[in-house]
């Protein structure tokens, strides 16, 4: 019986990698995201992004709306774009950025994406007038299948602006089968002051 129970054991191992390898999304690079961003300036942290011409002498809370696509070319090459914006009353700030990369494998359910690209911020205030800026982003991370139908996407992103700026983000993609998914993303960054965000939102898998 128990010679019976250890041969099963490795059976019983690869039908709870087979479930999860049905939903795995890690390889998969080609997506169309978009949602809802919230986010939080702390006092100061908008100055860099106006020139230094604007200095907001409170944390203000801000909200707008993200896109996010994906094109896997091949295996392990992909290509990737997003934008956002976030506003209030007096004051915006709008980014894009476009860039390429690599998505190396590291087990069946975990992959290790790095990529570097051009990033761009727009920002304007009612008092001042409007200040765009570009610069290269290198990015890197960790995405792992961590459940049958969560996948966590980990990442650490530098902006080579003169004032540079660092982002730590975590994205969970709760999955509805392979191809539709809810989002939920959290979001640190400094650049000046530090800066937080949360994003809810849909992403498609293609």
């Amino acid at each position: 019986m128990l010679k019976k129970s250890l041969f099963l054991l490795p059976l019983l191992s690869l039908t709870s990698f087979a479930t999860i390898a049905d939903s795995n999304i890690v390889a998969q690079m080609s997506h169309i995201g978009f949602g809802y961003k919230h986010a939080h300036l702390r006092k100061g942290a908008f100055e860099p992004y106006s020139d230094n011409k604007y200095v907001n002498d409170e944390s203000k809370t801000y909200g707008g709306l993200y896109l996010d696509l994906g094109l896997s070319v091949t295996d392990t090459v992909f290509l990737e774009g997003n934008a956002d914006f976030v506003t209030r009353f007096s004051s915006s700030i709008d980014s894009w950025k476009v860039g390429a990369g690599f998505n190396t494998p590291i087990s069946p359910v975990a992959r290790m994406p790095l990529s570097c690209g051009v990033i761009n911020y727009y920002a304007d205030t009612d008092k001042t007038s409007s200040h765009s800026e570009q610069a290269a982003y290198c990015k890197g991370g960790l995405r792992a299948q961590v459940a049958q139908h969560w996948l966590v996407d980990a990442t650490y992103q530098h902006d080579f602006f003169d004032i540079a700026k660092d982002t730590y983000r975590i994205n969970n993609v709760f999955q509805f089968g392979s191809v539709f998914g809810f989002t939920i993303g959290m979001e640190y960054a400094k650049r000046l002051k530090t800066e937080t965000a949360v994003t809810v939102g849909l992403q498609f898998t293609l």
